[in-house]
């Protein structure tokens, strides 16, 4: 049977103050009106998006409408989440962030600061997220960085070289267990293994998702 209680919470409760009463803090810095940044401490963000009726996790795959937002934030099932969002409707975030313009990031010496990182080390946590948590052949990621194509990187980040058609670095790929992200300034383009010119493959990945 069709919930018209449900549709009616969708429309009248509000994402951002979920999380506002679930406490979590916008992130007003990196938060802008079409994309607000919430955080529940260190590890944890959520993105609100759809002026409030949408939000996704980019640190996973998590995403959905306030109803899930629910019980990600105060667990339970679908009868605990309408009681909690019942009293929000119709009730407007305390902040919301607005248009800002954003500065252009200051231009990346790439070659300089990816020669200055360290190539990945086997038993390493850059390695061992890419062999056991990403189960890349262990082949693959020597090769790549045997060509000097991967880097050592914060939190236990694996660092992924892009690189202009004429071969020289302009940006990298950051991705580790809690952290994923691109080289502030840099420029994004390929990750390619060999010479570009002669590649006759394209290899498109992703992650899929467990049931």
């Amino acid at each position: 049977m069709h919930d018209n209680e449900l549709d009616e919470l969708k429309a009248r409760v509000d994402c951002r103050t979920v999380l506002e009463r679930g406490g979590w803090t916008l992130d007003a810095p990196e938060s802008t009106k079409h994309a607000a940044k919430y955080r529940n401490g260190a590890a944890q963000i959520v993105i609100v998006t759809h002026e409030g009726r949408g939000w996704f996790d980019p640190l996973n795959d998590q995403r959905g409408d306030v109803v899930a937002l629910a019980q990600r934030v105060w667990g339970g099932n679908l009868g605990q989440a309408r009681k909690a969002l019942r009293p929000l409707a119709g009730i407007t975030p305390a902040l919301v962030p607005g248009e800002r313009e954003r500065s252009a990031p200051a231009p990346l010496d790439a070659a300089r600061a990816w020669a200055k990182q360290k190539p990945l080390r086997p038993g390493s946590p850059a390695w061992r997220y890419l062999t056991e948590k990403r189960r890349l052949p262990v082949a693959i990621v020597e090769l790549a960085n045997d060509a000097g194509l991967l880097r050592e990187g914060i939190y236990g980040t694996a660092w992924a070289l892009h690189r202009s058609n004429a071969g020289q670095p302009c940006g990298w790929e950051m991705r580790g267990p809690q952290y994923k992200g691109f080289a502030k300034g840099g420029e994004k383009a390929l990750f390619w293994l060999g010479e570009l010119a002669e590649a006759r493959r394209v290899v498109v990945t992703g992650r899929r998702s467990t049931p």
